[in-house]
Order: structure tokens, then C-alpha cells, then sequence
């Protein structure tokens, strides 16, 4: 008998927890709060211990933003509010996939897109792309829309360019 697919959750982006590691942070005075959704990776502010969302090949990725406590996928979080973020350990997490990001395959390499979103990691020069922040899990087609993906956990600063 074949293994099954994965499922993907309604109410979490947690899909199979094996360790992960959740801290809070203060949601930062420049983070943009419709951006502040699960699902989406974060980087700090300018204040210590305050994040924002992460931009495109972002570097120093603090995680990735986990629903409120009884909240919904949808719920953001507002300036000044306490955020729960996955910042390691090992376990299956649900990314928001930014559109046109590419095919995803299990072993996919990637990296942040705009908005805090999941792209895959381009082929370029070392120091250009980003951290890697997650390794695809499922296959998953490219596609013009959002789509949430399932990834295992995986923080591996880039490699920068010599100088």
C-alpha cells in the first residue's frame, strides 16, 4: 500500500511538529500589519526583540509567523501585538507561496519572497539569493495565485560572496 499525502491543516500552519521551537516577539513600528499573517517569515525591526515581515532574499531571518492563539489562517497581527514565531527545530510547516513562484518539489530549496512570502531560491551568485528558510516537502505546480505549501523546517544562512 502507498503512503498518503500530506494533509493540510484548516486551523494551523503546523503540520507535523517534531521539535519546533516557538518564541514571541513585539510586531515592530515598521511592520506592515496586513503582511503580518501566518505563514509569512519575518526579519527584526530597528527596535530589539521587534520584527516586521520579511522582504524579497531577505537575510537574518528570525521565522515564520504562527496563528494567534484561538485565531484564524487569517488573523494578522497589528503593530505592538505579542507574535508567536517558528525559529527552529525540526517539523512540517504550512507557507504562504508567493505567485509565479515556481514549481516545488520535495528537496526544493527556499528562500523569501516580498510580503514575507516563500519563493524558490534562484540559481545566482552566492550572497544574492538569500537565506534558505525551508526545503519543500510536497509538489506543489506553480501557479499565478497565492497558494500555501507544505515544507520542512530548514534555517540555513547564505553563503555571501567573497570579497
Amino acid at each position: 500500500r502507498l503512503g498518503q499525502d500530506i494533509v493540510y491543516p484548516n486551523n494551523t500552519i503546523i503540520v507535523e511538529d517534531n521539535g519546533l521551537i516557538i518564541e514571541e516577539f513585539e510586531v515592530g513600528a515598521n511592520a506592515t500589519p496586513a503582511k503580518m499573517l501566518p505563514g509569512n517569515w519575518v526579519i527584526y525591526d530597528t527596535l530589539a526583540g521587534d520584527i516586521k515581515e520579511a522582504g524579497a532574499k531577505a537575510h537574518g531571518v528570525i521565522g515564520l509567523l504562527i496563528e494567534k492563539p484561538n485565531g484564524a489562517l487569517t488573523d494578522t497581527y497589528a503593530v505592538g501585538n505579542q507574535a508567536r514565531v517558528i525559529t527552529g527545530g525540526n517539523g512540517k510547516v504550512m507557507v504562504r507561496r508567493a505567485a509565479s513562484a515556481g514549481n516545488i518539489v520535495p528537496g526544493t530549496a527556499l528562500v523569501t519572497a516580498a510580503d514575507g512570502q516563500t519563493t524558490l531560491q534562484a540559481v545566482g551568485g552566492a550572497g544574492t539569493q538569500g537565506d534558505v528558510v525551508a526545503i519543500g516537502a510536497v509538489i506543489l505546480a506553480d501557479s499565478t495565485a497565492l497558494a500555501n505549501v507544505v515544507v520542512s523546517v530548514h534555517k540555513d544562512a547564505e553563503n555571501m560572496a567573497a570579497t
